[in-house]
């Protein structure tokens, strides 16, 4: 049986993508020119746009945008990717395409279910392919 996660979950996302974005700017010396911030890998790109996914899923528009043209999923389906957090662990690029293996975590932070995921890249911008849940995912009830 899946746990609901509460609407915490999200905002520890957002501290995870915050914390992601200020570590990259500090590490942003390593050989590089000091005039500007390390640049985000491949990798970590798709693992910002697979954590973040949780956090999208009260702006319809802003969910949409996440995935690659004629990917996104019936907006009606958007809610269930609420209450979960979702996080990428390993990530496989081939040239403008990408596999992520991803878990999905309740609010206590337990592991609820694996996935594998797909993204496209379009005009160096990491998106959204096939996010599919499994058939039995419930949606959180509404607090």
């Amino acid at each position: 049986m899946l746990k609901y996660a509460s609407p915490a979950v999200c905002t520890s996302s957002i501290t995870r993508f915050a914390a992601l974005l200020t570590l990259a700017s500090i590490l942003g010396c390593g050989g590089q020119e000091k005039s500007g911030p390390r640049q985000l890998s491949e990798h970590e790109n798709i693992y910002v746009i697979v954590d973040s996914l949780c956090d999208r899923t009260t702006d319809t528009l802003d969910f949409e945008n996440q995935f690659a043209p004629g990917a996104k999923p019936p907006t009606a389906d958007m809610k269930r990717y609420r209450g979960y957090r979702f996080e990428a662990v390993s990530s496989d690029i081939s040239g403008n395409s990408a596999t992520a293996q991803v878990i999905a975590k309740d609010s206590d932070g337990n592991k609820i279910a694996e996935m594998e995921w797909t993204l496209q890249n379009d005009d160096d911008c990491w998106r959204l392919k096939t996010v599919p849940l499994p058939d039995d995912w419930p949606v959180p009830p509404k607090k």
